[in-house]
C-alpha cells in the first residue's frame, strides 16, 4: 500500500536531509505524481532537483529547480524565490557554462532581494555577484560584504561561502597567498561542518579547486580532496558541476592518477551541454592534452574538433601542432593564446613553456631562455611554486642547449634542473618530475654517465607507469642506446567482474539513457536497471551514474554487443 502524499513529502525531505539522494528522489517524485491540480508545490520540486543533482542527473535538476522558482514566485516566498534564483544561477554557469543566463538568474534574485526588502537576501545576492564579477577587486569588495551579512546574521553558509569568494577573488587578483590562506580556513569550517548545507561543501570545494587550478597549486587540491573522505562517504562526490568535474579531472591529470582522470574528464565533456561551448571546450583541452600525452594524438584532434580557436585549446593545438612538425603555426596559436589570456599566472605559463620549446627547436635557445627567466620570476613574484619550476626547466634546458656556437652553461644548466625537479617532487607532479628527469639525463649525458643514467631509468619507470607511451619510448631508446635494458608494462582492465546485463547497462549509461529509458530498451522493470547500476558503481568503485557513465564513453570499444 502506497504511503500518503504528505507522508511522502516528510520521507523525501528526511531522507534529503540525511543525503539519501536515492530515496529523496523516489519519495518527492511519487509525492509529486499523486499530486492533481495546478499547484506546483515549489518546495517538493525544489527537494527533487537536490536529490537528482546529487545523482548526477543535470538536466532533470534544473528542470525542477526552474519549476521550483515559479511556484515560489507564485506564492509570494520570496526568500525562496531569491535563493532558487541564485542556485539556478550557478547551475548555468559551472554546469552548462551559460554565462549570460547565469548572470540573468543573477540580477533576477537581485531585484526579488530589493524588492524583499531583507538584509540576508542581499547578502546572498552579493555572493553571486562576487563569484560572477570580472574586476578581482570588486569581486573582493561584494564577497566580503557577502561575509559581514552571514557573521551578522548568524548564517554559516553565507559566511563559509562569501569567505571562499573572497578568497577565489584575492587568487585572480594575483595575491595568492592570502587568497589560498583564505580558501584553506572556508574549507576548514566547511569540512567542520560550520555550514548546515551539504551544499556549502560543494560551492566552497569548486571555488577552491577553480582557485587553485588557476594558480596550479593541485597539492593544495589533493590535501582538501582526502580531507574530504568522510563527507564523500556519507553525501557522494561534490565535484559534479561541469567547470569542477573538469578542474577535478586536471588535479588528477597532473598527479598522476591518469585512469580517474580519464573518468572524470569524459564525464565532463558528455555532461557539457552541446550548445554552450565554453564548458565542454575547457574540458575537452583537459582530455586532449591528456591524449596526447598518452599517445593517442589522433584521439585528442577528434575530441578537440569543433572548439579550434577558443583561448582553452591554444596549449593542445600548439602541442599538436608541434607533433606535425609547425612549429611556426604552434607559435602563431600560442602568441595569439597569450594575446588572450592576459596575466593568468598557470596558462600563460604553460604557453610560454612551449612557446620556448618552439624556439629551441627553431635553433634559438637566447629566446628560449628569457622566456625561462619570464616565467621564473613571474612564479616567484606570485607564490606559484609550479610556474617557478616550469620556469627554471626551461631555462634550465636552454642554457644547456647553449647559444651561435658557444659552449653551455653546464654548471647553472643543471642548478636549474635540479631546482625545478626538486620542486615537481615536492608538489607531487610525476609526469612533470620524469620530464625534468629526463632533461637533466640529456644535460648530463657527457659529463655524469652514471647519473644520466640513473635520471633516465627513473623518468622511464614514471613514464611507463603513468601510460606516457611517447616519453616512456624516448626514455627507452635513450637507455638502449647506452646498453640498457628496458620492458614495457602492461595495462589492465576493470572490467571484468561485471555480469553480461551489468555491461549491457553500463554500456547504455555511456550513450546518455536514464533508467527508465534503460528498463525500455531491456524489457526490465525500473528497479531491476537501479539494482545493475547499483552493482556497477559498487563493483567498479564509482560514486554515482555520471561517473559510470565516463567508464562507459572511455572502454565503448569493450561494451559493444557481441
Amino acid at each position: 500500500m502506497s504511503s500518503q502524499p504528505s507522508s511522502l513529502f516528510e520521507e523525501g525531505m528526511s531522507a534529503l536531509a540525511e543525503g539519501d539522494w536515492a530515496a529523496a528522489a523516489r519519495s518527492l517524485s511519487e509525492f509529486l505524481g499523486s499530486r492533481s491540480g495546478p499547484d506546483p508545490e515549489p518546495a517538493a520540486h525544489f527537494g527533487l532537483g537536490s536529490a537528482l543533482w546529487w545523482t548526477g542527473d543535470i538536466r532533470q535538476a534544473l528542470h525542477h529547480w526552474t519549476t521550483a522558482y515559479q511556484g515560489f514566485r507564485r506564492a509570494g516566498a520570496a526568500p525562496e524565490a531569491v535563493m532558487a534564483a541564485i542556485q539556478l544561477s550557478f547551475v548555468h554557469s559551472a554546469n552548462l557554462g551559460n554565462e549570460t543566463v547565469a548572470a540573468g538568474w543573477v540580477r533576477r534574485a537581485g531585484r526579488l532581494a530589493s524588492q524583499a526588502q531583507l538584509p540576508l537576501l542581499d547578502g546572498w545576492v552579493a555572493l553571486a555577484e562576487s563569484v560572477f564579477e570580472a574586476d578581482p577587486e570588486r569581486a573582493v569588495e561584494l564577497g566580503r560584504r557577502a561575509h559581514a551579512v552571514g557573521v551578522a546574521h548568524g548564517d554559516g553558509d553565507l559566511e563559509v561561502s562569501a569567505l571562499t569568494a573572497v578568497g577565489l577573488a584575492q587568487v585572480n587578483a594575483g595575491n595568492t597567498d592570502e587568497g589560498c590562506a583564505l580558501l584553506d580556513e572556508a574549507m576548514t569550517a566547511a569540512v567542520a561542518g560550520e555550514a548546515d548545507s551539504p551544499d556549502t561543501v560543494v560551492f566552497t570545494s569548486c571555488l577552491m579547486m577553480r582557485a587553485c587550478c588557476s594558480c596550479a597549486d593541485f597539492a593544495r587540491v589533493v590535501h582538501w580532496v582526502r580531507a574530504l573522505d568522510d563527507f564523500i562517504e556519507r553525501f557522494g562526490n561534490p565535484y559534479l558541476h561541469t567547470s569542477c568535474r573538469t578542474h577535478y579531472g586536471e588535479v588528477l591529470a597532473a598527479t598522476g592518477d591518469w585512469e580517474r582522470a580519464e573518468t572524470e574528464l569524459l564525464c565532463a565533456v558528455a555532461l557539457a551541454a552541446p550548445g554552450l561551448p565554453k564548458v565542454r571546450a575547457d574540458a575537452a583541452a583537459c582530455l586532449a592534452d591528456l591524449r596526447i600525452t598518452q599517445g593517442r594524438a589522433d584521439e585528442a584532434r577528434g575530441v578537440i574538433r569543433g572548439f579550434e580557436g577558443l583561448p582553452s585549446l591554444a596549449a593542445v593545438t600548439a602541442r599538436l601542432q608541434l607533433l606535425d612538425g609547425d612549429p611556426a603555426g604552434a607559435e602563431t596559436t600560442l602568441a595569439r593564446g597569450l594575446e588572450r589570456l592576459g596575466s593568468q599566472a598557470a596558462p600563460g605559463a604553460r604557453l610560454r613553456e612551449l612557446l620556448g620549446l618552439c624556439r629551441l627547436a627553431a635553433g634559438d635557445p637566447h629566446t628560449a631562455a628569457d622566456l625561462g627567466r619570464q616565467i621564473t620570476e613571474f612564479g616567484t613574484q606570485t607564490g606559484c611554486d609550479i610556474v617557478r619550476c616550469r620556469g627554471q626547466r626551461l631555462l634550465g634546458i636552454a642554457l644547456s642547449a647553449g647559444r651561435d656556437g658557444e659552449p653551455a652553461d653546464s654548471d647553472a644548466a643543471r642548478d636549474l634542473l635540479e631546482a625545478a625537479l626538486a620542486g615537481f617532487v615536492e608538489l607531487d607532479l610525476p609526469l612533470d618530475a620524469a620530464s625534468t628527469r629526463m632533461a637533466l639525463a640529456e644535460h648530463l649525458d657527457s659529463v655524469a654517465d652514471a647519473q644520466a643514467t640513473a635520471e633516465a631509468r627513473s623518468a622511464y619507470a614514471v613514464f611507463s607507469a603513468l601510460g606516457a607511451v611517447p616519453d616512456a619510448d624516448r626514455a627507452a631508446n635513450w637507455l638502449r642506446v647506452r646498453g640498457a635494458t628496458v620492458a614495457r608494462a602492461r595495462g589492465r582492465s576493470g572490467l571484468a567482474g561485471l555480469t553480461r546485463r551489468e555491461t549491457e547497462v553500463l554500456r547504455l549509461l555511456g550513450e546518455g539513457l536514464s533508467n527508465p529509458e534503460i528498463a525500455g530498451r531491456l524489457f526490465v522493470s525500473r528497479r531491476t536497471v537501479e539494482h545493475h547500476v547499483a552493482n556497477i558503481l559498487s563493483k567498479l568503485g564509482l560514486r554515482n551514474r555520471a561517473e559510470a557513465a565516463g567508464v562507459a564513453v572511455r572502454h565503448r570499444d569493450g561494451l559493444a554487443p557481441k
